[in-house]
């Protein structure tokens, strides 16, 4: 009797510390990206399983600031609210400083004009590894720390059919590394330096590359449905038959992509991007 006790007790304890970490930082925005037509806004976030959703949000009609809702200003890690859900985004690692300044309301910290690179990452991890503490068998799929800040330039990663699917390879060095037609689905590359790295053929559904360096990869051939690109996506080397289904990019980088030479010769890049 008294063990089981102990037993629920702890239980108990274990589940309620972790629904309070994810009620905290489950506003916690991974990603914005704008409507080059409106001023739609598409939030990106991941909730403790590591799985995202995105929220579409009209910044001019469904965005206010927290202490003009009643009963919301008191919410931990929350500054802005959309569609009556509550967001957080850490201010010095948001790139686009007029909307960050419109969304929040007020007039941005020096920390928040200045930017500090490597915040955004640090908080990631650290979050993933907080949030996952209670439940340590699920830290592949909530990104742990699997491949995270080592350094694999120049490993062989190829042909791996299910092991890497969901890593964590959040700011890995893999310069020149071989992942030529592995299984990367929902792999984290965020903040990672793959500079003439090899993708040739992988299936890198759902993966993010967010502020990643792509200098000199090769995506030729790959899977890139669902995947999440920042502005280095234009360094990538060779895009030719890459299937982009799906894939989230700066919208200015349409017009650049589809320009390239290697995505007018393939015609599922081509048509997959959305080239007219």
């Amino acid at each position: 009797m008294a063990a089981s006790a102990v037993g629920g007790t702890a239980m108990l304890a274990a589940v309620g510390s972790t629904l309070l970490l994810n009620y905290c930082t489950n506003p916690y925005v991974h990603s914005i990206t704008k409507s080059s037509s409106d001023n739609t806004l598409t939030i990106t976030q991941a909730n403790m399983l590591g799985m995202r959703k995105q929220t579409s949000v009209c910044m001019d009609t469904q965005c206010i600031r927290p202490d003009q809702e009643k009963g919301t200003n008191l919410r931990p890690f929350c500054n802005f609210i959309g569609n009556g859900q509550p967001f957080y985004i850490h201010g010095e690692v948001f790139d686009d400083k007029k909307i960050l300044k419109k969304l929040l309301g007020r007039k941005l910290t020096e920390s928040e004009m200045v930017g500090r690179a490597g915040d955004k990452a640090a908080f990631s991890i650290s979050l993933s590894l907080t949030l996952l503490a209670p439940l340590p068998s699920l830290a592949v799929s909530g990104g742990g720390t699997d491949f995270a800040s080592m350094n694999i330039s120049g490993k062989d990663f190829s042909n791996v059919d299910t092991s890497f699917k969901g890593k964590d390879f959040t700011e890995v060095v893999a310069k020149g590394t071989n992942f030529a037609n592995s299984n990367l689905q929902g792999c984290r590359f965020f903040h990672s330096f793959l500079m003439d790295a090899n993708f040739e053929g992988a299936d890198l559904r759902g993966a993010s590359l967010e502020k990643t360096n792509l200098e000199g990869v090769s995506l030729k051939n790959a899977n890139l449905g669902s995947a999440y690109f920042s502005q280095s996506l234009k360094e990538v080397d060779n895009l030719s038959g890459a299937n982009m289904a799906e894939a989230s990019f700066p919208p200015n980088l349409l017009p650049i992509l589809c320009e390239r030479e290697d995505v007018l010769a393939s015609e599922i890049t081509r048509q997959t991007l959305g080239c007219e």
